[in-house]
């Protein structure tokens, strides 16, 4: 989500960026400097705190975990998705954020968390729209889609109820092969990355293998 606000060229200032998972801070850390991720729990978090920090824009991507594919998909029920819930519960009494953006898995749209998001969104008096994004819409190479919703405070030019699923992409013209965006293979740096034989064996009918030249 940080680098994308960067890319977006907009300006922007990040007033917190909250995680309790340590590994992640630490990455994020590592990323964009000491102390920029605030080692907390969004349990905690208030509508007082949220004004406090002044922030009008929201950043998102819930644990996928409850609702991925090949896992139990337990939905609300899952305590990971507990943060996300509380979230939904502050929307109507955050009146200073003006948009908020969520990033989740392919089949996050079909959860009872995604339809208890868009009836709180509506409730705050958001309006939002639906995406399912892959980078390969984009010109990278990688087929990896997932869910977003833009909810602002105003209403869309052209609004609409269904998910769009293929955007039109004006300024792709061709897809990126992976040759181009990877670091080259030079010695046995990378050896270290290579998946376990036996966990190759276990995850193998769900994995995509590609080489150098490929395109997606």
């Amino acid at each position: 989500m940080h680098y994308a606000i960067r890319r977006s060229g907009k300006p922007f200032r990040v007033v917190a960026a909250m995680e309790i998972n340590p590994v992640a801070n630490t990455i994020y850390n590592h990323n964009f400097g000491p102390g920029a991720a605030k080692n907390s729990n969004i349990l905690s978090l208030t509508p007082e705190r949220i004004h406090q920090l002044g922030a009008n824009v929201i950043l998102m991507s819930p644990p996928c975990q409850p609702f991925t594919r090949n896992g139990h998909f337990k939905d609300v029920e899952d305590r990971r998705a507990d943060p996300f819930v509380h979230l939904c519960d502050l929307l109507d009494k955050i009146p200073q954020v003006r948009f908020v953006l969520l990033e989740n898995v392919k089949g996050f749209e079909r959860s009872q968390a995604c339809e208890q998001y868009k009836a709180c969104l509506t409730a705050a008096g958001f309006f939002f729209r639906e995406f399912i994004l892959s980078p390969h819409d984009y010109g990278v190479p990688n087929t990896r889609h997932r869910y977003y919703c833009v909810a602002k405070r105003t209403p869309f030019e052209r609004p609409t109820q269904d998910i769009i699923v293929k955007p039109h992409n004006k300024h792709v013209k061709s897809l990126k092969s992976i040759s181009e965006i990877v670091e080259p293979d030079d010695g046995d740096h990378l050896s270290r990355y290579l998946l376990k034989p036996d966990l190759l064996r276990k995850r193998l009918a769900i994995m995509d293998v590609c080489t150098p030249d490929s395109r997606n």
